[in-house]
């Protein structure tokens, strides 16, 4: 399941979904901090959830404008955490103060993605024999993530990631990361 919510730079929340707003008042993990803003229960997600708000959110152009990391919860369940940049910028907005100008992101919680990124690994190394950082490379593509980006989602030199698109790019016989793309979900849909 996934729930979607649009968040200023200090993770405040401006809109929600239905199924995020049942989330978040219904004495779940994650909740509404008194400034607003969206916290989890543990104080250290919640840190590096805000740290990579400000990273995306803040006023200056990040060098990045979408990244995705898993958060490990108490009860031995993963959340995929998505978050993406937008950019605002309303018409007839004269005042440059006003919310319409400043940059927000779209956070997207989804649980239970990790078990599919794991099938897809787990298919990728059985069909094809590629390691699973390979496999991990391919399903990070297959997100839409860059390189670049899942480098440092992953904390891996970005020159060991592109060590490992060419291991894979070599093994599934794929002339480049768009073919990889394609196999990918040829193979997860097949």
């Amino acid at each position: 399941s996934s729930v979607t919510l649009l968040v200023d730079s200090k993770g405040r929340i401006i809109a929600a979904t239905d199924a995020a707003r049942d989330l978040l008042h219904k004495g779940s993990d994650w909740n509404v901090g008194a400034g607003g803003e969206i916290r989890h229960r543990d104080a250290n997600v919640s840190a590096e959830m805000h740290i990579r708000i400000r990273t995306l959110g803040g006023d200056k152009e990040p060098a990045i404008s979408r990244m995705a990391y898993f958060i490990d919860l108490q009860d031995g369940q993963q959340v995929l955490l998505t978050m993406t940049r937008i950019r605002n910028g309303a018409a007839g907005c004269a005042n440059t103060d006003c919310v319409a100008h400043r940059p927000v992101v779209l956070l997207s919680l989804n649980h239970g993605q990790v078990r599919q990124l794991q099938q897809g690994c787990r298919l990728l190394s059985d069909t094809f024999a590629l390691t699973p950082a390979e496999a991990r490379v391919a399903m990070a593509l297959l997100d839409g993530m860059t390189l670049q980006s899942y480098s440092q989602q992953a904390r891996v030199r970005i020159s060991t990631v592109s060590w490992h698109l060419r291991n894979a790019l070599a093994k599934t016989g794929c002339a480049n990361k768009r073919d990889l793309v394609r196999l990918t979900i040829a193979l997860i849909d097949a």
